[in-house]
């Protein structure tokens, strides 16, 4: 039994043992001498009510209500919820002759229309919350498949151009026979090993991301030799703390990227990763060109996967002036 199926009995349960408490505070101020008989009374309505819910939610999944318009939607379910209220409504005179005999012979047309008003009601607001449950559940789902669409994306996108640079530079390194040759190898491998196996995982340690994007860093550094000046500071203690895979890396990247134009303070890239409490944060800050950073399509999907991950927990602030461009995020993992 899945998550939401064990969530639907869960509420539909809570939600009848409620109204069985309510039937039940009601039949016992009427019928104050006889609770055990009012007793089995609320038990086997709300019983019957288990029964006539569960009934609608296979009808409604047999017949495909879940996926049409909501105009025939609505034609159904006022239908289902007519015939509800009146299985309920005849139930419930079944179950008050054997419980209450003496009572039944009092049942009026007027009193059994008020009956059957009372099940109308009840029955519309168990359809309402079954509906709006559905479809709460499957945005959860809808949203969950994109950020994972968008995590894959991103793992093939780590920037194609990096790769082709570093074995560049790793084949010039080879041939000048230089002692790096075998650290910038062994970086390399620490980045594809992480984004093909480890990222398939919702959540990753903190540490295995923070040694992540120190390899990438490490890379770059090959990659610029002393044409920029690389600062990466790091205060992040063993833990087990799990964060989302690739979460920071887009900023990584586009500091990179940008870093790279110069400014009239040369190239430069400062990174920062430290914890607190079970809060880590995270400042970058390069240099830039005033007219070349807008945000971007790759940082835009970032603020999505935080908003998503992290909502309330996080808070991200970028901020472009002066020829440096900041990105200040904080997230309480």
């Amino acid at each position: 039994m899945n998550v939401s199926i064990r969530a639907y009995w869960y509420y539909l349960v809570i939600g009848w043992g409620v109204y069985t408490l309510f039937n039940f505070y009601i039949n016992s101020v009427g019928y104050i001498d006889n609770l055990v008989n009012a007793s089995i009374n609320c038990l086997l309505t709300a019983v019957c009510g288990i029964v006539i819910s569960s009934l609608y939610r296979w009808a409604a999944i047999r017949n495909g209500w879940l996926d049409l318009p909501l105009k025939w939607l609505v034609v159904r379910v006022v239908l289902a919820v007519v015939t509800m209220a009146a299985l309920i409504t005849f139930s419930n005179l079944l179950i008050e002759k054997y419980t209450f005999p003496q009572f039944t012979q009092d049942i009026t047309a007027i009193l059994l229309t008020r009956y059957f008003g009372s099940w109308l009601q009840v029955f519309f607001i168990y359809t309402f919350i079954y509906h709006l449950f559905v479809y709460y559940k499957r945005s959860v789902v809808a949203e969950k498949a994109k950020a994972t669409a968008e995590l894959d994306t991103l793992r093939l996108q780590i920037n194609p151009h990096f790769y082709f640079n570093t074995l560049n530079n790793l084949y010039g390194l080879a041939l000048e026979k230089s002692s790096r040759t075998g650290e910038a190898i062994l970086k390399l491998a620490n980045i594809m090993e992480y984004v093909i196996y480890d990222c398939r995982s919702d959540l990753v340690s903190l540490e295995k991301e923070v040694n992540f994007i120190e390899s990438y860093i490490q890379l770059e550094r090959l990659r610029y030799e002393d044409d920029m000046d690389i600062q990466f500071d790091k205060q992040i203690r063993h833990n087990d703390l799990l964060i989302a895979p690739m979460l920071l890396i887009p900023f990584v990247e586009n500091s990179f990227k940008h870093g790279s134009e110069k400014s009239s303070s040369g190239f430069w890239v400062t990174i920062k990763a430290y914890l607190e409490n079970n809060c880590l944060s995270f400042l970058i800050r390069n240099s830039s060109k005033p007219s070349l950073l807008k945000g971007g399509i790759g940082l835009e999907n970032v603020q999505k996967r935080l908003h998503f991950l992290y909502p309330g927990k996080h808070h991200l602030e970028i901020n472009d002036r002066d020829e440096v461009f900041e990105v200040n995020l904080s997230i309480q993992l």
